[in-house]
């Protein structure tokens, strides 16, 4: 993926990140722009608060484009994390969902996910 620009007061780039067989998306803390035909296996995507630029709908135009296995919520309070778990299992319910507790690691089994 070439790097994209994303939607944010400040300059702000969008990255892709591939290592050997598995990709992850990081959407920073940016709003929606295009990443279609860029399917990856892990996504970050930013769902709300903090960011002035991002939300749950914007998190699920990202889902849309990438089609992850499993996408993580960040950059959002918990009923927008809440509501992006609804709005994919609604319209991409092959998609696994992790919502995070703060100062939680969390653990990303892709073999698991097939």
């Amino acid at each position: 993926m070439v790097p994209v620009v994303g939607v944010h007061p400040r300059p702000i780039t969008l990255f892709k990140v591939t290592y050997k067989t598995t990709s992850i998306f990081h959407g920073v803390d940016s709003g929606y722009v295009p990443v279609k035909n860029q399917s990856v296996d892990v996504a970050f995507l930013p769902v709300g608060t903090p960011s002035p630029s991002c939300t749950p709908k914007t998190a699920l135009q990202f889902s849309q484009d990438l089609t992850p296995k499993v996408a993580v919520a960040m950059h959002g309070n918990s009923k927008q994390m809440k509501l992006f778990k609804e709005l994919v299992n609604e319209t991409l319910p092959g998609v696994r969902i992790i919502i995070p507790e703060l100062f939680t690691p969390i653990r990303v089994n892709l073999e698991a996910e097939q």
